[in-house]
């Protein structure tokens, strides 16, 4: 199979403005030259001179600031894409309820009955009635047509009348195991369902086709690229098409067509349809350094808003921590230990704390039962975990990805849900490095915004929107913080020793930014533009074009 257009390298020289490598040995260099979508020299002007030739394209920094491209270790870029497109309304800018039902109504006022309205990035804390809609409120939509609106962090979702018909969710419907239906004083629906008790509506929702899928991932990477990522985890394969984003993120594979470096974290029944030879299976073909699936992604808990399983509940929880648990454990060591012997990588997301020790408990358990050396199993967002369990982490080899852009976006909100003490708890970096843990960190777009450079200032600042300041003892260095999303996101998906820092031998991806991280006042690092994205010297991104 030849290379196609999107995938080839081109030689280049890089030079004029100041390179970080990310490389203890040699963490400055004036030239990069990268030859056959690698980096053949790095270092000054002096030794690059038989690394190029008549047909090395000259990049000209301006004084700008290179770095290794970012790796983004947790994101969602098929559902990125999909909400770029024509059949989903952003209700994010919305302040109020009023304002949903009036940009829904629009949308079913253009729609035949049979089709769904659908919303999505409500956030109930920016509204002025500071609550959920609920179903009487899309009743006031429309009667005729399904409606679905998918709240900003997607564990939750409200649905009218005629969707909850479609599903025959009733006053008679159990909550299913991992979610919650809400219900009124009658025991009728609201219309609000949370976690699990999603799946029945969602798996009702307008299929695309695989071409549809591509052609939307394709959208994705435009906006990846855009902010400096060369290389993206797909966290939940399959989470809004099923079986047809393994088929569309094979094809990829097998074409070359995509721009961008794509991984894929598959969800455990999904791998299970696969292993057994559904779809496109678990060997997509093609280069696996720009495609490929990397772990098997497992939940043990929900949202830190709704339902994360914590030792102490949160404010509006009604439950104690483990009975918001996703498995039973004894059913989760099962699954985690089925993974294991497989030789998988398992990623297992767990926000509070009783679900990190579940997940440490299983990940222990299947070591006990077959040792495997450098596994690097993994633990989601991590964001409530004491000391003892990152000293645990230590012990078995676990690698977390935390999430602090949740500090940036809902900080405020965490202090009043957690109090003080506990929301400086939240994404305990600091902590983590002392012990020397390998860690990453991540934006889970499109649940926030795929912001990598906000993921480093609020790293680095703790600071909330409104200037708050979460736990200040678990801030990093500048420079920990730029690792994270470079060196750090690799180790997590078995990747330094191909991408993470600008050193000989390494794929050629570069981010060139408009100014200086390191020596811009931390508030602003989230405010540096990107100039430009290079992936295997190849410019796929440059602002001013």
């Amino acid at each position: 199979m030849s290379m196609s257009d999107s995938q080839k390298h081109k030689d280049c020289l890089i030079s004029g403005g100041t390179i970080y490598t990310m490389d203890l040995q040699k963490p400055h260099a004036e030239v990069l030259v990268v030859r056959d979508g690698r980096i053949a020299y790095a270092g000054d002007f002096g030794g690059c001179r038989m690394h190029k030739d008549q047909h090395t394209e000259k990049i000209d920094l301006k004084g700008r600031i290179a770095l290794p491209g970012f790796v983004e270790s947790h994101s969602h870029p098929f559902h990125v894409g999909q909400w770029t497109g024509r059949w989903w309304l952003n209700c994010e800018d919305l302040g109020s309820i009023n304002e949903i039902m009036a940009r829904l109504r629009v949308k079913a006022a253009n729609s035949s009955p049979d089709q769904w309205v659908l919303g999505y990035r409500y956030d109930e804390s920016k509204l002025n009635e500071k609550r959920h809609p609920t179903r009487d409120d899309l009743e006031q939509v429309s009667q005729k047509h399904p409606i679905f609106l998918y709240h900003f962090g997607q564990h939750i979702a409200v649905v009218n009348c005629e969707a909850l018909r479609r599903a025959d969710i009733t006053s008679s419907t159990p909550d299913p195991a991992g979610g919650k239906i809400d219900r009124d004083n009658k025991g009728e629906p609201t219309g609000i369902l949370r976690e699990s008790a999603i799946y029945p509506i969602r798996d009702l929702l307008p299929k695309y086709s695989v071409d549809d899928i591509c052609s939307q991932l394709l959208e994705a990477a435009k906006i990846y690229l855009s902010v400096g990522i060369t290389s993206v985890l797909e966290a939940y394969l399959g989470k809004m098409g099923g079986l047809k984003e393994a088929s569309a993120i094979a094809r990829f594979a097998e074409t070359g067509e995509l721009p961008l470096r794509l991984a894929a974290a598959i969800p455990y029944p999904l791998w299970k349809e696969l292993q057994s030879g559904a779809g496109p299976g678990l060997n997509w073909g093609g280069d696996p350094e720009w495609v490929r699936p990397v772990a098997v992604k497992l939940f043990q808990d929900g949202s830190l808003f709704t339902e994360a399983a914590l030792s102490m509940p949160s404010k509006g929880q009604d439950k104690i921590g483990d009975q918001y648990l996703t498995y039973p454990q004894k059913e989760f060591d099962r699954v985690v230990s089925e993974i294991h012997s497989s030789e998988w990588q398992v990623m297992t997301h767990a926000n509070g704390d009783v679900a990190i020790q579940s997940v440490l408990d299983a990940y222990d358990r299947a070591l006990n039962i077959e040792k495997r050396a450098d596994h690097r199993h993994r633990i989601e967002h991590c964001q409530f975990a004491t000391d003892e369990q990152l000293d645990r982490m230590v012990a078995l080899g676990v690698v977390p990805s935390f999430f602090p852009a949740h500090i940036w976006h809902w900080g405020d909100r965490h202090l009043v849900n957690f109090g003080p003490e506990r929301a400086a708890r939240l994404s305990p970096m600091a902590s983590a490095l002392k012990r020397g843990l390998h860690v990453g960190m991540h934006n889970d777009s499109p649940f926030t915004p795929m912001e990598p450079l906000v993921q480093v200032g609020v790293a680095v600042t703790r600071r909330s929107k409104s200037g708050e300041v979460l736990g200040p003892e678990q801030a990093i260095s500048v420079d920990q913080a730029l690792r994270a999303i470079t060196l750090g996101n690799a180790y997590l998906a078995f990747e330094e020793v191909i991408k993470g820092s600008l050193v000989e031998g390494k794929l050629g991806d570069v981010v060139v930014l408009e100014a200086d991280p390191y020596k811009v006042a931390p508030e602003k690092i989230k405010d540096i533009p990107v100039a430009m994205t290079i992936i295997g010297g190849k410019i796929v991104y440059e602002k001013y074009l």
